[in-house]
Parts: structure tokens; sequence; C-alpha cells
């Protein structure tokens, strides 16, 4: 597998999602960036009535941005194919483990929250 947030992941990553017909449907009102920090490295995406795709530049104002933080270990638990307990989920990494936060509004977090999940559970895992 892929080095996260390679090119490779990231084209992976954009093709699941393309293709994904439940992500589609729980999207069409959501708009919003999403900002993933893994080990020091940023990439931004952004996601509109259900198109999600890469984004370099500034954010347009009127976007919700949904950060996420973590250490390249913790990253890598989270994306396993078969994560361990508390390490399965954004929300439970937040509270179980130091060298990972999502430091964004809360209001973002929760208004989004059932396409993070979806966006982050169709992923592209690792071995």
């Amino acid at each position: 597998m892929s080095e996260i947030l390679s090119s490779a992941w990231v084209s992976q990553w954009l093709e699941t999602i393309a293709q994904d017909r439940e992500l589609s449907h729980i999207g069409k009102l959501s708009r919003f960036a999403l900002k993933l920090n893994v080990g020091g490295t940023t990439a931004c995406f952004k996601f509109v009535q259900g198109q999600f795709e890469f984004f370099e530049g500034v954010l347009a104002p009127d976007l919700d941005v949904v950060e996420f933080v973590g250490s390249h270990p913790a990253w890598e638990k989270m994306l396993k194919v078969v994560p361990d307990p508390l390490y399965s989920d954004f929300l439970a990494m937040e509270k179980s483990q130091e060298d990972f936060s999502i430091p964004s509004e809360r209001l973002y977090l929760l208004r989004h929250l059932r396409v993070l999940q979806r966006l982050l559970t169709i992923a592209p895992r690792r071995g």
C-alpha cells in the first residue's frame, strides 16, 4: 500500500470516493474543506454537494474547515486494514491518543460528522 497522502494514496482515495453511492447520497447538502495533517505534511480537500477533490490554494471563506492532525504512527494505526480497539474512529482517537487531534470548530465537525466518518472509513487501508 502506498504512503499516506502520497499522490498514489490520494488518487486511490479519490477514485473510491467517486464510486461510493452512499457518500454521494449523504453528502448532497454538505459543503466543507478537509485538512489532513500526517506527521507535519498537510493536504487539503474540498467536499461540495457530494463531490470530493484535492485542493491547493486559498479556501473559500464560506467553507466550513475540518482539520485532523496526527503523527504518522497514529494515522498508520487508524488506517490499518483492521484497526486495533480505540484506533478505528477519529473521535475515539482524539480522546485516547495524545498524538491525534481535531483542532476544528466543533460545530463544523458535528455538522459534517456522518460524511467525515464515511470519508475516513473508505480511505485506503494499510497492511
